[in-house]
């Protein structure tokens, strides 16, 4: 008997003492002893699952982050190799160039060729972020929507270069419609359900191409894109 029927069980005794109008007989008392006893049996062997769910739970969360940590190391010993097979490419193989356009106008992407395997390394731009200055203008954002009608953002540009923002605090429901009006206006998509501006790397990468000014967090960098092809 699990735990919602032993329930239901009291439940039709207790229904029962108040037909009888709160005589309990000799049979119903029986009944309702033998119920408390199953309730607390019941009671008592699920708050010993939860303690062993606990446990198990603490321990896989220690497998975890030694998987994690593993996984970071051979990711950085993966980029250490990739950025070497890179510089030799650079350095020993031919300039790839653009195919169907009648000239031979070189990509800026380099490609070397072994009996096995062909490698093929371009650079690509990448986003670089200051947590620090990230931080303050989200919090700047969460200030500005707790102490202001939102009847202008500041610097709604620079929100559009978030990947994320949480700014679920300290929001009235006029001021988060009024939120949802503007970011959609500047194109940008907000999830209703904890109130999140969410865009694109891609997004971030052509706000810092054409306004720069003011987005101090992100910088432009380059990294190499190793392909390799068997």
């Amino acid at each position: 008997m699990n735990l919602f029927e032993i329930q239901a069980k009291l439940d039709n005794i207790f229904n029962q003492v108040i037909e009888n109008e709160g005589e309990i007989d000799e049979s119903l008392a029986s009944e309702l002893e033998i119920a408390q006893e199953e309730l607390d049996d019941k009671l008592y062997a699920y708050s010993f699952v939860i303690d062993r769910y606990s446990s198990d739970i603490a321990l896989l969360k220690q497998y975890k982050k030694a998987l994690d940590d593993r996984i970071a190391r051979f990711e950085k010993n993966q980029d250490k190799l990739k950025d070497a097979i890179a510089e030799a490419v650079y350095k020993y193989g031919d300039p790839v160039v653009k195919k169907n356009t009648g000239l031979k106008e070189e990509t800026g992407a380099y490609s070397y060729k072994t009996p096995v395997i062909t490698i093929n390394v371009r650079k690509t731009k990448t986003v670089e972020t200051d947590n620090d200055l990230y931080n303050h203008f989200a919090l700047s954002v969460v200030q500005h929507i707790s102490d202001n009608s939102i009847s202008d953002m500041p610097n709604l540009p620079q929100i559009s270069a978030f990947a994320t923002i949480n700014i679920a605090s300290g929001l009235t429901i006029p001021q988060a419609a009024k939120l949802r009006e503007m970011a959609s206006n500047a194109g940008i998509q907000i999830d209703d359900s904890d109130i999140k501006v969410k865009v694109s790397n891609k997004e971030l990468k052509d706000i810092l191409d054409t306004e720069p000014e003011g987005l101090d967090a992100w910088t432009l960098g380059e990294k190499d894109v190793v392909t390799i092809r068997k």
